[in-house]
């Protein structure tokens, strides 16, 4: 099996402009697409050996040249900019994976997968704001993954399912700047920095399907990991109960579980030369502790009619040593910032502590060709940084306090429509009440504006 897309917008808007003004040539780029390609190969060597071989890859390419003063004005578009900015960006990843399914006995399953990943991001910038100055950067980010894992599928009984498994990988973690920021041709000042990190994580689970009768589902499992950054060792354990009030019409289903993250995803709050769209990936070690959530959830589905369900969910989660930023309203409007190494980029953040709970309602609907789907969500996710001096959580970016969607499809024949909407209530972030200035007199600098939000 083969696919591949591509979008074609770049074909439609044009992706070079050549413009003429004044005896002036320049030629403008508006250069945008994406495309991803995958294919698998299966194959059955026997009926208890099976193998399969995945491929993809995907790439976004952005690539701007444009005049350094953007406005509505589109006919200034149209003619040779003296001050402009250039952008060519690309963002990949691709994904190589070889599984093998062997099958001993009708009791016994065993899978074993082996794979290797990539993501890289690239962004380059060119920026001429002035007749003499000149900005230029070249900013690229890179994850490697490869990794094998073995899964374990065991039919003890009827009543008991187990399975469990290793899994091993290997990270590598790469960054690398080189900036060059002409003020004038006499002053010229370069920015460069190359980083590598590696990591390694391995992790070793059990889970047992218990079905002690009819009506009862329980699940559950234990999940030991190890990361070498820090050389920490984790033990999650998990549940999950799932009980039919009325066969087929009626369940109920809990669980509640913890989890470790062991890598912490972060962006520069700075410079808008680098991080714009990338972000970077820094594994725990002995002075950035993994991110740890114990979460529960119980819900209820009911089908009082064939074609309709509906369903409750509440949940609940608390986490510890996240890393939110010091700032969150930081604007990203410097030039050179301060620098792609590990430890400038972890002083833009704070360990902080988390919560989130919340409920949501859905109900699905199945007609002939119609088909539609309601959600009602209801919750809050709060934060706190004892290091910024929070004594008691409050609301996060995160934070959305209610939200409704609803999506109708139908079908005839051949051909389909969707409608689909979207309402939301409350604000992510705490709106200002008020704005002032701080500033001295006596040194003739313009003052400083803030604006005011509450806690």
């Amino acid at each position: 099996m083969v696919s591949a897309r591509r979008s074609y917008i770049d074909k439609l808007i044009g992706r070079e402009h050549p413009v003429e003004s004044g005896g002036r040539r320049d030629t403008l780029r508006t250069g945008y697409y994406f495309y991803d390609v995958s294919g698998k190969i299966a194959h059955q060597l026997s009926p208890r050996h099976r193998f399969s071989l995945s491929y993809y890859h995907g790439r976004d390419n952005l690539d701007l040249r444009l005049p350094f003063d953007v406005s509505l004005d589109f006919d200034s578009w149209l003619e040779p900019a003296p001050f402009f900015f250039e952008v060519s960006h690309n963002w990949e990843n691709e994904l190589y994976s070889f599984r093998h399914r062997y099958l001993p006995s009708s009791r016994l399953l065993v899978t074993t997968t082996a794979y290797y990943s990539n993501y890289h991001a690239t962004e380059r910038t060119l920026i001429q704001p002035t007749e003499s100055a000149k900005i230029a950067s070249d900013y690229g980010v890179r994850l490697d993954d490869v990794g094998l894992k073995v899964d374990v599928d065991y039919t003890w009984s009827e009543t008991h399912q187990w399975r469990g498994g290793v899994q091993l990988a290997g990270r590598r973690f790469r960054s690398s700047l080189d900036g060059a920021f002409e003020r004038s041709p006499a002053a010229v000042d370069s920015l460069g920095h190359d980083g590598h990190l590696r990591a390694l994580e391995g992790a070793a689970y059990v889970q047992d399907t218990w079905r002690p009768a009819r009506q009862w589902r329980v699940q559950p499992g234990l999940r030991a990991s190890f990361f070498s950054s820090g050389r920490f060792v984790r033990l999650e354990p998990r549940l999950q109960v799932q009980h039919a009030l009325v066969p087929q019409r009626l369940t109920l289903r809990g669980a509640v579980s913890r989890q470790t993250q062991y890598i912490h995803r972060l962006r520069d709050r700075y410079s808008f030369l680098y991080d714009l769209v990338s972000s970077r990936w820094i594994p725990a070690d002995d002075d950035v502790p993994p991110s740890t959530s114990t979460q529960a959830a119980l819900g209820l589905e009911w089908r009082p009619r064939p074609w309709l369900t509906l369903t409750a969910d509440g949940y609940w989660r608390r986490s510890r040593d996240m890393l939110l930023p010091r700032d969150v309203y930081r604007e990203k409007d410097e030039l050179e910032g301060p620098g792609i190494d590990v430890g400038a980029l972890l002083r833009q953040y704070t360990r902080a502590r988390g919560r989130t709970y919340g409920l949501e309602l859905s109900a699905r609907i199945e007609r002939g060709t119609w088909q539609a789907r309601l959600n009602y969500s209801g919750g809050r996710s709060m934060s706190r940084a004892p290091a910024l001096g929070e004594s008691s959580f409050r609301p996060d970016r995160f934070d959305v306090p209610r939200s409704f969607r609803g999506v109708v499809n139908g079908r005839w024949g051949p051909w389909s429509a969707t409608l689909s909407t979207e309402l939301r209530s409350g604000f992510p972030h705490t709106v200002p009440v008020a704005r002032y200035a701080l500033g001295d007199p006596l040194e003739g600098d313009p003052p400083t504006r803030y604006l005011s939000r509450p806690r």
